[in-house]
């Protein structure tokens, strides 16, 4: 038998859901151990979890409960410097999954277009891994409430 692979492990399924792996490194081997990440839910709070992947001797890998396959859930201060190994591909959704809303000012561009008609204000941060475009229609309303929130 195969090791357990990360999307195929659901445990402990009374205080844990899975929502997405974010890297499952692959079986591990004599030499070398493999691990996975993923965001879940734990006791319905988003958080990250990790586990060393099985081998095709012990395909539960650890942590395991009887024989399945199970996640540590790490601890909240683990979740920001854990980011910088998530892949790229994966990073924006991994931190929209855990909330995730610390940036740097000096890392932003900030882009306004129009064409005449219509004017779009993109934010980018390529660091954090989020590009956002608003419309014109929203322009307004964030205009309000930054005005709203300097006169407070």
């Amino acid at each position: 038998m195969s090791y357990i692979k990360a999307d195929q492990c659901k445990s402990p399924r009374e205080s844990w859901t899975l929502i997405q792996v974010l890297v499952d490194q692959g079986a591990s081997d004599e030499k070398e151990g493999r691990w996975s990440l993923a965001v879940g839910e734990w006791d319905g709070e988003r958080r990250l979890a990790a586990r060393w992947n099985g081998t095709d001797e012990r395909p539960a890998g650890n942590p395991q409960s009887r024989g399945i396959a199970t996640w540590f859930v790490l601890p909240p201060e683990f979740e920001a410097p854990l980011m910088s190994i998530v892949p790229a591909d994966k990073l924006a959704l991994a931190k929209a999954l855990l909330n995730y809303k610390v940036f740097n000012a000096e890392q932003i561009d900030v882009h306004l277009t129009t064409d005449g008609r219509a004017a779009m204000l993109t934010i980018v941060n390529q660091a954090q891994g989020f590009e956002v475009t608003l419309p014109r229609s929203a322009l307004k309303g964030l205009q309000n409430r930054i005005s709203k929130a300097l006169d407070d």
